[in-house]
């Protein structure tokens, strides 16, 4: 009798644990789709603006508002989830924030103007990004829903394939956004098509690869390229078909640098007959590689900076007050902190993110190495050639994950046990 007592004793309790468990990664689910569904968000208002011919003019600023009101009740859906986990750190998080912007607007008034236009951002986008993501326990849940939204996110792929085709895109030189709106699903489609190995996530590999080069800019190409090098390296328990597959990618890579220009020149002009348009990206490769869209002048005025102001900076948003425009950044993380925070705060600073980073990438976990790769690839190498630190989303994502991945217990696949 009393054995089957301990025995009902222990079924309970496991009934328990697996209901909590189940509760945990539903809350999980729903504050991993609040974060990422701002992806989705962007490629919805940027398809429309492009389908509709507003990309610029006050329907597109519209679009563009209704985009960031979407974003903003989708964040609302899961409050409630976040401030039960982490409702302390939230309110020490902005108290912080609040203060660190208080101290920058009383020591550096010149900056005023330039904070302002980056409160909104930051407080409204940026710090909520950080503190739900660092809110999920399981990042198995996580990446579940990154492959859904990247799943989705071939429907908008497919609409500006076919939109390129008839020629909506006539008339844009390029869009930066878009092409590192499209790296996200493009490194997701990549990984699987690493390990797996199959036709369906090679054609989303070339779609989304084909619009980023024909459309975007070639900083998401160097993170493409990058992660799928670094993706490689740790695969493990390599079939004769993945090697041999390898093998012809090398080779590939081999004749294309070999022929660099010609295979070029035959695909631009192929773009231009079959589409009537040319490639912002393959011009550049082909006639002006080393094109840098007048950073070296940014990068000179934040170097100066720097050497003048080498201990304290010049405070939050000074590489905008440098440039007298809202709209005109360092373009690198590293001249961006530096300029800000001075040297000794800054390189301590950067020291700690290259720490997370690296630690990460070290470790023997191979799902936590490639969760951790993919943010890295889409919120820190991004940095380096364009966007802010203080207004990317992506950057702020990958802070929380490498932050999250150190607790052992954070990345749990049930079914692999």
């Amino acid at each position: 009798m009393n054995g089957n007592l301990k025995f009902l004793k222990e079924g309970r309790i496991e009934e328990l644990d697996s209901s909590q468990k189940n509760s945990e990664d539903l809350i999980d689910i729903k504050i991993s789709y609040s974060v990422l569904s701002f992806i989705l968000v962007l490629l919805f208002q940027f398809t429309v603006r492009i389908l509709s011919d507003n990309r610029e003019g006050q329907i597109s600023d519209l679009i563009k508002i209704l985009a960031i009101l979407t974003q903003g009740f989708i964040y609302l859906y899961s409050l409630k989830y976040v401030l039960k986990r982490n409702g302390f750190l939230f309110i020490f998080l902005y108290l912080i924030g609040i203060i660190i912007f208080l101290i920058n607007f009383l020591f550096y008034p010149k900056n005023n103007l330039y904070i302002v236009d980056i409160l909104f951002p930051f407080f409204g986008m940026v710090l909520p990004t950080f503190l739900y993501t660092y809110s999920i326990k399981n990042y198995k849940n996580f990446y579940d829903i990154m492959e859904k939204i990247a799943n989705l996110s071939v429907i908008f792929i497919l609409i500006l394939s076919i939109g390129l085709i008839k020629g909506k895109f006539h008339n844009e030189e390029y869009s930066m956004g878009l092409s590192y709106y499209l790296l996200f699903p493009l490194l997701i489609y990549t990984k699987n098509f690493l390990q797996k190995i199959n036709l369906l996530d090679l054609i989303k590999v070339i779609l989304d690869l084909m619009l980023i080069i024909l459309l975007g800019s070639r900083g998401p190409i160097v993170c493409f390229v990058v992660y799928s090098f670094l993706e490689i390296l740790r695969l493990k328990d390599l079939k004769i078909r993945q090697i041999a597959l390898y093998l012809l990618i090398l080779l590939a890579m081999i004749i294309f640098a070999l022929n660099f220009r010609e295979i070029l020149m035959i695909i631009d002009n192929l773009t231009y007959k079959i589409l009537g348009m040319t490639s912002r990206t393959i011009e550049l490769l082909l006639y002006d590689i080393g094109h840098d869209s007048g950073r070296h002048i940014i990068y000179e005025t934040m170097k100066h900076s720097i050497n003048n102001h080498p201990f304290l900076g010049i405070g939050i948003a000074g590489d905008r007050m440098l440039m007298e425009n809202p709209g005109l950044y360092a373009h690198n993380i590293f001249l961006e902190i530096y300029v800000e925070f001075g040297l000794i705060l800054g390189s301590f600073i950067l020291l700690f993110i290259l720490y997370l980073v690296f630690s990460s990438l070290l470790t023997k976990e191979s799902k936590k190495y490639g969760i951790a790769l993919l943010w890295i690839c889409l919120g820190l190498l991004p940095l380096f050639f364009s966007g802010s630190y203080l207004t990317s989303l992506e950057f702020w994502i990958m802070l929380a994950v490498l932050l999250r991945l150190r607790k052992k217990d954070s990345y749990i696949d049930y079914e692999g046990e």
